[in-house]
């Protein structure tokens, strides 16, 4: 007979307990229940019949007492099941519920939850002027909330020595040489110091001012406004610049009057009486020209003019310049003023006279002649100008240059003068310090300082890389060179006769002395003027470089006199017996100009050189380094001179090249850059090291007083307790939390602020007491299910235990991290701590990075990658699962890429809710990648690339449900889907994927898509868009036209990027950027609101 039971029908109702279970891989809950209240009920009830004992109990009722006490054991069973199946689920990481449960599982893999991390920002002080104060570690500032925020606490991570003056520095770029005067210019600087004061004193609105050269028609400009920018006066005119021949030394005055000469409006014929015996005979005359007379509308050469009239407030001094027929010049100086009778034809009248120097050459028609009238100094232009961008990493802070290490900032034109600055010493600016440069509309960036220097216009030659011989064969290097200062008179041309018989001056250096200097004769011209006063200089102690050294030139007309030794204050003062010599030589300190030079070594010639292509590199002050090629070899100095000079003066247009010269001085070469008689600006020089390109406007801020703080509040030292070596693994619990975590470079899951004290002696936190011999001091921290730390010792075989102590055992903590500590930029303003002298505080850019703690899904995630990496990184994988250790990066993904010819690991991070790293915080994270991998393979981290996407819908909704919540619905679940969360890195948007989405919304019964499409972002132009488009290989209609519907959006992983450093593109991310508006769902059917 066969056993075979195919009609099932001895089978039992229900399976019996316990119920046969199978839970597939990958389930976020398991089902382990070996049955419910019915299913062990009625197994029971099955029972019955099986047992022959019970044979005779035919009730099944629910009200007798022997079916009470089964179903009272099947709820048991019930009871006891469902908390074995809650047990059970938290047996397993990827079911279990229980933060407690996770960290248990979790440890089991030596992996423990993410504590969070705090929150940084580069907090920026502000000091009071000329103060100086030190901003110690833990100093406390706060920020102030927004609507719905809480204000937050942070404390300095680092100690900084703050100054007044490196509060916010004005900084551009190096400057560069420009033409003031060039066609087509509305503005130009004015020179720097008392010319630049003088010109804003004497120039007002619609004044005019006339350029001219002698060579070519004067033009005029009429003065707009005289503008000020920190130390920079800038002078604005109306119309542009016409001519294309001025330049930085053209003559520019300010143009008063205009004058002609007397006789110019005579008509040139005109009835002339002459008696012929009773009669009068009218004869037309003609007045001539070339030939002086009577009646002759020339003059004859000499030094007088005659004006066309009267003129009461014509001083002796003042400049004419007279233009003639032709457009001949001439610069006059009026010598003497007058009046005198003239006529000619038949115009008589008494009109003023002038005489001037230098006289001029006969004039042969003075109806052509113009003679405008110059007031005061020439206007002086600066000759420089600053590139429009700040690009590099070298930043100018304009100044008045103190000596090689001192220069005076923060100096404003009010008044018509300079204020008062700050003298600034630049070893404040050692290299290594952080400063943060800043402009408006751009993110503020970080550097450090590599170094810095004070800068006017020395010359300084160095060798190149292709040629290192040269610039030490001239004697111009640094080992054989020497850095001259001094000053320069005003022109001395012509040469003016002294007025005292035995001419003397005092000289004061550095403000010692005075030292009488006295002429050995009454110099007749410039040269013995500067043969005499180098003997007396060098006559005061020839035993003193500064003296012994000392040097007087004449060069262009003027007198130059360097000290021996450089920067040393030479101030010439009159004599007690003579005070007209100092003045008339214009070496008083209202003439005097200042100079710097540079002096070669002694030279000998013929001069060969050993190089084939001799060269050298010069920077003067600011500008440079600029190559010079020299020829081969000379044979003396002068045309050794000569070519140097000429090759300075090509070399750049900026003046300090371009007006150089290089003088003969015995036996060595003396360089004088730059036009004499002006003051110089200095600056501060700083060369920068950044991790990323600067690209701001020419006009940027320097933060020199920066120190990096992060989220939390340091507690009051908190005593655990006692010490008992009795009692092994001591435990004990902070009383507040969380303690603060902070960023580390030097591992990628941050670092605690918590430090533990016994007897005064700070013991060290590890992340396991096994392996620890007995008497190493340290413990272990865990965070209970409650979320408070726990600190724990030893047993004295794995770490030691605590001495005996009462109270022994302090902790020293910081309380506060999360993503409620990323404030915004400019948010953290109050100091609730306050050293003597600090004024303010400021967060310039948004605080940055910072953790929650991590979540359950978090570490279920995380904690397998514990046994992957074991802590190093050899795949791209295990350079994802460190980076994301912290919990500070949110997603990562690795990638090989091609660079620089060689195969390197990409990886693209984004912080918490999708934010960028800084450059900073990626060099940290680098660096904490690289201490857990080979460091000798390539690795470049870089911030995604978010690409906004659009999207439009027609919804058709089921008659019962209501339309505008279906939409809504609909319009969640498609924002999810494109939510940073939820959008991995390099993956494409589907067509397909998004009607899923929008049709898996309860309620949709048909989606008709009209758009899926990339979003033009609003910085980029259309042409530039159209470019992206076909780099996407985007579908286009038949017309050309890209089709607004698209089967698939393509976004990438990182990938080579040829377009320019650095040569790789991150990994690209689909994201909304304003769902409000980039999604749009029109509905049809469906019930009204």
């Amino acid at each position: 007979m066969s056993r075979d039971n195919t009609c099932h029908c001895c089978e039992p109702e229900a399976e019996l307990t316990p119920v046969s279970l199978y839970n597939r891989p990958g389930l976020t809950a398991i089902a382990y229940r070996v049955g419910t209240f019915a299913q062990f009920r009625q197994a029971m009830l099955q029972g019955i019949a099986r047992r022959s004992e019970l044979r005779g109990l035919s009730t099944r009722d629910s009200d007798d007492y022997a079916i009470t006490i089964l179903e009272a054991w099947a709820a048991v069973g019930d009871v006891l099941s469902f908390y074995q199946e809650r047990t059970a689920n938290e047996a397993f990481l990827g079911t279990a519920t229980l933060r407690g449960s996770v960290q248990r599982l979790a440890a089991l893999l030596g992996y423990r939850l993410n504590p969070g991390l705090a929150a940084v920002a580069y907090l920026a002080f502000t000091v009071e002027r000329r103060k100086a104060l030190a901003v110690p570690t833990g100093l406390r500032v706060q920020s102030v909330p927004e609507q719905d925020e809480k204000p937050q606490k942070y404390e300095t991570l680092e100690a900084i020595d703050a100054y007044g003056w490196l509060n916010e520095l004005t900084v551009y770029p190096a400057p560069i040489g420009a033409n003031p005067l060039a066609q087509g210019r509305t503005q130009a600087d004015l020179a720097p110091e008392a010319d630049g004061l003088a010109a804003l004193d004497a120039l007002a609105e619609d004044d005019r001012l006339l350029l001219f050269d002698l060579s070519h028609n004067p033009e005029e400009l009429v003065v707009q406004a005289v503008d000020t920018e920190g130390e920079h006066l800038r002078l604005r005119w109306r119309r542009p610049v016409q001519g294309g021949h001025w330049t930085v030394t053209t003559p520019v005055f300010k143009r008063a009057r205009t004058f002609k000469l007397f006789g110019y409006n005579v008509p040139a014929q005109y009835p002339k009486p002459t008696q012929s015996g009773y009669l009068v005979l009218w004869n037309l005359t003609t007045i001539g020209t070339d030939t002086p007379g009577d009646d002759n509308y020339a003059l004859a050469a000499g030094d007088t003019l005659h004006l066309d009239g009267r003129y009461e407030d014509l001083e002796v001094g003042a400049r004419l310049l007279m233009v003639e027929a032709g457009g001949q010049q001439h610069l006059l100086t009026i010598a003497e003023v007058g009046e005198a009778e003239q006529k000619l034809g038949p115009l008589s009248d008494t009109v003023t006279a002038i005489k001037v120097t230098p006289s001029f050459s006969q004039i042969n028609d003075r109806r052509k002649v113009v003679l405008h009238e110059l007031l005061g100094d020439p206007v002086r232009f600066w000759g420089y100008g600053y590139p429009e961008t700040l690009a590099g990493s070298t930043v100018c802070v304009p100044g008045r240059r103190v000596d090689g290490g001192h220069i005076v900032l923060g100096r404003e034109v009010k008044k018509k003068t300079y204020t008062d600055g700050e003298d600034a010493d630049i070893s404040a600016l050692e290299p290594g310090r952080q400063v943060l440069l800043q402009a408006a509309g751009k993110t503020p960036v970080l550097a450090e300082v590599a170094s810095v220097a004070v800068t006017e216009r020395e010359v300084v030659v160095q060798a190149t890389g292709d040629d290192p011989y040269t610039a030490a064969e001239l004697k111009l290097d640094e080992k054989n060179a020497q850095r001259l200062t001094g000053w320069c008179t005003p022109s001395l041309v012509p040469f003016p006769t002294l007025s005292a018989s035995a001419p003397a001056l005092n000289l004061r250096v550095n403000g010692s002395g005075p030292y009488s200097l006295s002429f050995a004769s009454k110099p007749a011209d410039l040269n013995q003027a500067a043969s005499q006063l180098q003997s007396a200089l060098r006559g005061v102690d020839p035993d003193d470089a500064v003296f012994a050294g000392a040097r007087v030139l004449p060069v262009g007309g003027r007198l130059v006199v360097l000290a021996g030794e450089a920067d040393t204050g030479f101030q010439f003062e009159p004599a007690d017996a003579d005070e007209t010599t100092v003045v008339e030589l214009g070496l008083d300190g209202d003439s005097v100009r200042p100079v710097t030079a540079l002096l070669s070594g002694p030279l000998a010639v013929p001069l060969a050189f050993t190089s084939v292509a001799p060269q050298v590199s010069v920077s003067i002050g600011p500008v440079g380094p600029r190559t010079l090629h020299l020829a081969g070899g000379y044979t003396d100095l002068i045309s050794l001179a000569g070519a140097l000079q000429d090759l300075l003066r090509g070399a750049d247009l900026a003046p300090a090249f371009c007006y150089a010269q290089v003088l003969v001085v015995g036996s060595r070469l003396l360089i004088v850059p730059d036009r004499l008689g002006l003051f110089p600006r200095g600056y501060l020089k700083i060369e920068l090291q950044q991790s990323e390109n600067i690209n701001f406007s020419k006009s940027a801020s320097l933060l020199g007083n920066i120190a990096l703080a992060s989220h939390g509040e340091t507690q009051k030292d908190e005593t655990l307790g006692d010490g008992d070596p009795a009692t092994p693994f001591q435990s004990f619990t902070l009383k507040k939390d969380p303690v603060t975590h902070v960023p580390s470079a030097a591992s990628t899951g941050g670092e605690s602020s918590l430090q533990v004290l016994v007897n005064g002696m700070q013991w060290s936190e590890v992340d396991s007491l096994y392996g620890r011999g007995g008497n190493e001091t340290v413990y272990t921290t865990r965070v209970d299910d409650e979320g408070k730390t726990v600190v724990r010792f030893g047993d004295g075989e794995t770490g030691a235990r605590p001495p005996a102590g009462r109270g022994n055992i302090v902790a020293r903590y910081r309380q506060g991290l999360g993503l409620d500590g990323r404030v915004g930029a400019g948010s953290i303003k109050n100091a609730l701590d306050k050293p003597k002298g600090l004024k303010g505080v400021s967060n310039p850019a948004a605080a940055e990075g910072g953790a929650d703690p991590e979540t359950l899904e978090e570490a279920r995630s995380r904690a397998p990658a514990t046994v992957r990496t074991f802590g190093r990184a050899v795949s791209l994988r295990d350079l994802e699962d460190l980076v994301r250790e912290s919990g500070e990066v949110a997603k990562a993904k690795a990638t090989w890429v091609w660079s620089a010819g060689r195969r390197s690991a990409h990886l693209t991070v984004a912080g918490q809710e999708g934010a960028a790293f800084s450059p900073a915080a990626l060099s940290r994270l680098h660096a904490g990648l690289t201490a857990q991998r080979d460091p000798n393979r390539p690795l470049r981290l870089d911030n995604y690339l978010p690409l906004p996407v659009e999207v439009a819908a027609t919804l058709t909704i089921g008659e019962a449900y209501v339309a505008s919540e279906v939409a809504a619905a609909a319009r969640a679940a498609l924002e999810a889907m494109l939510s940073f969360e939820a959008q991995p890195f390099g993956q494409p948007v589907h067509l397909s994927d998004v009607y899923a989405v929008l049709q898996g919304a309860t309620g949709v019964v048909a989606v008709d898509m009209d758009r899926l499409m990339y979003k033009r972002p609003a910085t980029m132009s259309e042409a530039a868009f159209q470019d992206f488009l076909n780099q996407r290989a985007v579908v286009r209609r038949t017309d050309g036209s890209v089709a607004p519907l698209q089967p698939h959006l393509r976004i990438y992983p990182a990938r080579p990027d040829r377009s320019g450093p650095p040569w790789v593109r991150p990994a690209e991310q689909a994201r909304l950027e304003v769902p409000a508006e980039d999604v749009v769902l029109l509905t049809q059917g469906g019930l009204p609101d």
